[in-house]
């Protein structure tokens, strides 16, 4: 399974909005995407496309080169008033991964330049199966330096690779497979024409470089200012050929049976008990399927049904996180599918459904204990595990996780 790196959620906001400030230097000095890589992704056939996290438009141009109609979402107003100056024919709006403000069913496609890592994977993934129709296409696209020239490679060398080469940047293969019939990769070749203010803005626009104290991001752009200066390959020139391998990976046919078929139910605790028993308590009297808090007025409990059965349970409480007690948290319990159906994306549902009620109720943080082979689940949900794996008798063994929520 693909590495997977999460920032701390409120860590990962700020740094998100942190591109507010360098919305000019982002729409200067990043590179656009080639349009053999908008093809490979979306065909020859004119579709109705959402750009996700659409910034200033690097996508949403080459979306509308090929002759797409395009919705572009994006949260930061800094983006997108240039992105609506820029581009008036595309239909920008102001919105989140986790929450788009479209209806079911709404494109033929999504696509995300260089912004899946600043999503929370599993709500995206809901959201973005919700408003894509049965044959629809989910596109992820993100630009990498060519390292071949000297040059670019010194380039990288102070700046550090681009987010596209970092554990975590798009959601696993094995997730996706869940959701879609095909997952298929390419990468393109392509470049931009650059001069050494197009380096700087490139600099600038990147998160980690917006975030520096002032000082040390002064000597970052020295360094850029040197390389420029004193390469055999730049010195005495006002432009140069900067060559990008953009990388895209191609998901097609929406599953029936992935997230957006799960609807997690709100039930009735005596409703999730029989599964929770038949799953997670095999072999012990009836009432081992009852738990602590099962009956308090918020907690919620919820069933995903096939027909007119319950192939997956889950609970949701409010209950104190041991290692933080003084923070609002919320507890995951009895989480099981039928084993027929496992694997299908009911989990990642029921997951991302007793997430939506912790927020709803101000919850800090959402916790579980959770089984070992549950384990990849819960982090493709973006929950991270705190301290050693520890055994609970005659369950095996298990791991504490937690997410924090903003």
């Amino acid at each position: 399974m693909e590495q997977q790196e999460f920032l701390p959620a409120q860590q990962r906001l700020a740094r998100a909005g942190s591109f507010a400030a360098v919305a000019g230097q982002y729409e200067r000095g990043r590179p656009s995407y080639p349009p053999q890589a908008v093809e490979w992704l979306l065909g020859t056939q004119a579709l109705e496309v959402l750009d996700l996290g659409a910034g200033t438009g690097k996508l949403t141009e080459a979306l509308l080169e090929r002759g797409h109609s395009v919705t572009a979402v994006e949260p930061l107003a800094e983006m997108r008033a240039i992105l609506q100056a820029r581009l008036p024919r595309a239909r920008v709006i102001a919105g989140a991964a986790e929450q788009l403000p479209l209806r079911d069913r709404a494109v033929d496609a999504v696509v995300v330049g260089a912004a899946f890592h600043w999503f929370d994977q599993g709500r995206a993934l809901a959201e973005i199966a919700r408003v894509l129709r049965g044959s629809g296409v989910l596109g992820l696209l993100g630009n990498t330096f060519d390292v071949s020239l000297p040059w670019v490679a010194a380039l990288r060398e102070i700046l550090g690779p681009p987010a596209i080469q970092r554990p975590g940047h798009w959601p696993p293969r094995e997730l996706l497979h869940e959701l879609f019939a095909e997952v298929a990769d390419g990468q393109f070749p392509h470049s931009q024409r650059v001069g050494l203010a197009t380096l700087r803005d490139l600099a600038c626009s990147r998160s980690n470089v917006a975030i520096m104290p002032e000082q040390k991001r002064a000597q970052l752009l020295e360094r850029i200012d040197m390389l420029w200066e004193q390469s055999a390959e730049l010195r005495g020139c006002e432009r140069a050929t900067l060559p990008w391998i953009a990388r895209a990976r191609r998901c097609r046919g929406l599953r029936a049976s992935g997230t957006p078929g799960w609807q997690a139910t709100v039930v009735q605790a005596a409703q999730v008990r029989a599964l929770r028993g038949a799953v997670l308590r095999a072999g012990q009297p009836a009432d081992a399927a009852v738990f602590a808090g099962d009956d308090e007025p918020d907690t919620l409990h919820l069933a995903v049904f096939d027909g007119g059965d319950i192939v997956g349970v889950a609970s949701v409480l409010r209950e104190a996180f041991p290692p933080r007690p003084s923070a609002s948290a919320w507890r995951i319990r009895g989480m099981a599918s039928t084993p027929q159906t496992r694997g299908r994306g009911i989990g990642t549902a029921l997951l991302a459904r007793c997430e939506r009620h912790a927020r709803e109720h101000a919850g800090a943080l959402l916790w579980c204990t959770a089984r070992a082979r549950a384990r990849s689940l819960y982090e493709r949900g973006g929950m991270t595990v705190v301290g050693e794996p520890f055994d609970i008798p005659p369950i095996g063994e298990h791991y504490l996780m937690f997410k924090e929520l903003a």
